[in-house]
């Protein structure tokens, strides 16, 4: 019990530290500190209150599968804002969701946004679906049915703030007739998310073909 205070209490619960490493914002009143009144003589030290808001078992999960005090910050935030289940919470760490949102930062292009701040937090450069068990050859129709039909798993690997709206969303530029495979939108960020989905490695023309114009909903 002492060392799962001494490992928490040794990192910075600062808001400005947070926020500095780019975690999830939380509200303020989360990370006032309140003494844990116990039997032990001293007293344990005062700890975040934002700590009670996960379970003992999420604890333990985030502190024997987890390195670096940074790692460990970003999953407790996470399953915080995301209310992850246990099962949920184990398979982000061993997907090595900390590492792939550390990627994004690096590879993410960031368009003019008024919130492009946060885009690092809610994209990532690698998604893992290994929920669809989709066997080989599979077309992309395959690959957004399975989508569709495991929506719940894919938005628990997306992000909460995602609300799917549709698919196959017709939009006309000119003469020109393009559909959108799934659209999201984004409470966050407060706009449209469009995925084209590819079965083949990434080509710089799928982009410029599919999102390279004005997108006009018809």
């Amino acid at each position: 019990m002492r060392g799962f205070f001494e490992q928490w209490q040794a990192m910075d619960w600062s808001i400005s530290g947070l926020q500095e490493s780019h975690y999830v914002q939380l509200p303020p009143s989360l990370f006032e500190e309140e003494e844990i009144v116990g039997s032990l003589i001293p007293q344990l030290p005062p700890m975040p209150i934002a700590l009670m808001r996960i379970s003992w078992t999420h604890h333990l999960e985030i502190l024997k599968r987890c390195v670096s005090p940074e790692e460990k910050l970003f999953y407790f935030v996470l399953t915080v804002r995301e209310r992850y289940k246990v099962r949920e919470l184990e398979r982000q760490i061993k997907s090595a969701l900390f590492e792939r949102q550390m990627l994004a930062k690096h590879t993410l292009l960031v368009p003019e946004n008024p919130r492009k701040e946060l885009l690092p937090e809610v994209f990532r450069d690698r998604y893992l679906f290994d929920f669809l068990d989709l066997k080989e050859p599979h077309s992309e129709h395959d690959l957004k049915k399975a989508l569709i039909e495991r929506m719940k798993s894919f938005l628990l690997e997306m992000g909460s703030d995602f609300m799917f709206l549709d698919e196959e969303l017709h939009h006309k530029v000119g003469m020109n007739d393009y559909y959108v495979d799934l659209v999201f939108f984004h409470r966050e960020l407060q706009c449209l998310v469009a995925f084209d989905l590819k079965i083949e490695e990434f080509k710089p023309e799928h982009l410029v073909s599919q999102f390279g114009t004005q997108c006009v909903p018809n």
